[in-house]
Parts: structure tokens; C-alpha cells; sequence
């Protein structure tokens, strides 16, 4: 079976055609400008603790520890050794909390979002956020959309908090905790109103 012959002239004159294409008719099918970066730019930075610290009174953790050892020695005799363990691992955290003051970490409210302890989130990936106060202690709580870290926590002093919050007002709603329950007052703290921060 024979295929018939390609017309050489009608195939170069395609080829011509293509070549001679105007210029317009080219920079219409070019793609646009690539868009422009925009800069970060560091609305406001400040320094604080990277959590609270108490320390531990010397007397009430020797106290803690004896009932601790003394119910370590029934654990013992009853065979619960994991039970126990878990006992004194938190113990030692409990120690360790006590005693070993927190590092001084930098956080960063820039146009693009948040930035703490060398994690940068987005304004997408954020939520909400609140103040709360445990120990007269001034908390920033930021929820986020993201499943680890659900939340930042980062410790503010009075006139941090209001510098932030008229920044964060901008972006994100702050979150109406009135009717905190007991367990969320207990771990987060109590819930301040924005009029108050």
C-alpha cells in the first residue's frame, strides 16, 4: 500500500505563515506580567516569656512528692507500674516547669499574618483570637485553621495588648467567650472583653 506524497509547497507555505505571524497577534496569546510580589512589612514586634512562669514553693512540692512516693509504694505492691510511671512523669514536668525559667521568644504581627517562635501564619490560616488573663498575666489566644497548632498562645503585657488588638481587629474577629465554661476558664484563663484590654 502506497501513501500519497505530502505537498511539499502547500506544507512550507504553512510554515512561512506561521513564522510571519504579526507581532500583536503573538503578544496577545503571550501570557500577562507576572503579578507583583508584595513585601513583608512588620506592623509591630515585641518580646516576651515564652510562657508563664511560677515558681514552685519548696514546701508544698516536698509535700506533693511525699504523698506521691507514698502512693507510688501501694502502686508497687499492687503491680500498676506504667500507673506509676505516669505519676512520676508528671512530677518531673511539674518540676521542671517550677524551676527552669521560660526563654524570651519574639513575636510579629506583619501584613501577611502572624509570626511566632520561627512559625509564620497566614491571615487564611487564622481563625479568631481572644485575650484572657491567668495570674494577672495578659494572654493572646489566636485560633487557627490548621489541626496542629490549633491555637497560638502568646504572653502580652497591657500596652502590647492594646497595640495588638488594634491590629488584629483589622483581620480577625475576636471571639465572644462570655459564657466560658469552668474547664476552659481553668486551662486557657478567663476570657477578657475588648474594652477592657
Amino acid at each position: 500500500m502506497r501513501f500519497p506524497k505530502p505537498e511539499h509547497g502547500r506544507l512550507s507555505s504553512l510554515k512561512q505563515s506561521l513564522h510571519e505571524r504579526p507581532a500583536t497577534e503573538a503578544s496577545d496569546n503571550a501570557p500577562s506580567a507576572a503579578p507583583t510580589v508584595v513585601p513583608r512589612e512588620v506592623l509591630y514586634t515585641w518580646e516576651a516569656p515564652q510562657r508563664q512562669f511560677k515558681p514552685i514553693d519548696r514546701r508544698r512540692f516536698l509535700f506533693v512528692l511525699a504523698c506521691v512516693v507514698a502512693f507510688s509504694v501501694l502502686l508497687i505492691l499492687l503491680g500498676q507500674f506504667w500507673f506509676m510511671a505516669a505519676i512520676a512523669s508528671v512530677m518531673f514536668l511539674l518540676y521542671v516547669l517550677g524551676t527552669i525559667p521560660p526563654i524570651t521568644v519574639q513575636h510579629m504581627i506583619t501584613n501577611k499574618g502572624v509570626e511566632t517562635e520561627g512559625g509564620v501564619y497566614a491571615w487564611n490560616s487564622l481563625k479568631n483570637y481572644w485575650f484572657s488573663r491567668r495570674d494577672d498575666q495578659l494572654v493572646l489566644n489566636v485560633d487557627t485553621n490548621m489541626q496542629f497548632p490549633a491555637r497560638l498562645i502568646m504572653l502580652v503585657n497591657r500596652e502590647q495588648g492594646k497595640k495588638v488588638h488594634e491590629l488584629l481587629r483589622e483581620r480577625l474577629e475576636y471571639l465572644d467567650l462570655r459564657r466560658q465554661g469552668r474547664m476552659s476558664r481553668f486551662t486557657c484563663g478567663e476570657w477578657v472583653d475588648p474594652a477592657h484590654v
